[in-house]
């Protein structure tokens, strides 16, 4: 072989050799761009649950909150009941000497229910303001709030 042959093979050897180191290039680049597209897609699913979970969390917290409203206006309503007997309860007590003993025992069993409605309402209202702090943690858990 002649040295001007030798030298374009040589060159033809390492014009390859460039060629293929780009192409090792190129197709390590797409290998890169298929796993960041995978990773992306990934990215997209784990979003998708989230949003799905977290909506589901919201319509239990609006239900959860509803049905608060409806108890708290409940109680409301049963303590407005209850101040209204305890105001008839005041008026009663003057009057009780004046009755007989068997009327004076239904007024005091009267007092006593009165005691214990009041004692039910606290329960309640205290059993509400319970449900709500356990809605607004779990709120403050799921980083709504």
């Amino acid at each position: 072989m002649s040295i001007a042959t030798e030298q374009e093979l040589k060159t033809l050897i390492e014009k390859n050799k460039q060629q293929q180191m780009k192409l090792s290039d190129v197709l390590k680049y797409e290998f890169q761009q298929l796993k960041a597209q995978k990773d992306l897609e990934g990215c997209l699913n784990t979003l998708i649950a989230a949003t799905t979970v977290l909506q589901e969390e919201h319509h239990k917290t609006i239900k959860a909150i509803s049905e608060l409203k409806s108890e708290l206006s409940t109680g409301i309503s049963q303590m407005i009941d209850a101040a209204n007997q305890i105001k008839n309860l005041k008026t009663i007590p003057l009057a009780t000497r004046q009755q007989p003993k068997k009327q004076r025992n239904e007024s005091i069993i009267e007092k006593i229910k009165g005691c214990a409605v009041i004692l039910f309402l606290g329960l309640c209202i205290t059993s509400s303001f319970v449900g709500i702090f356990y809605l607004l943690n779990r709120l403050f858990d799921l980083n709504i709030l």
